[in-house]
């Protein structure tokens, strides 16, 4: 693994591991060198990613992992 060094085994590398997460449009771009659990550990930042690029992916119509979400602030403001 990239992150932890743990070796290669079938095992603990089966999970799609995304360079770019899925959210912000990427279906291409994977690693093969992330393991399950720093994959797991990393989503959360990816999701952070994600909602951080909200006002952004609403303007430019981009699709995450289903149909183009609008974007909503707390405040009820939407794009």
């Amino acid at each position: 693994c990239s992150f932890c060094s743990k070796p290669y085994s079938k095992k603990h590398f089966n999970q799609v591991s995304h360079l770019i997460p899925e959210g912000l449009g990427n279906r291409e771009l994977i690693s093969k060198e992330e393991c399950n659990n720093c994959n797991s550990k990393y989503s959360k930042i990816d999701q952070s990613l994600v909602e951080l690029f909200g006002p952004h992916k609403a303007y430019y119509g981009v699709k995450g992992k289903g149909k183009i979400k609008p974007f909503k602030t707390k405040s009820g403001f939407s794009w």
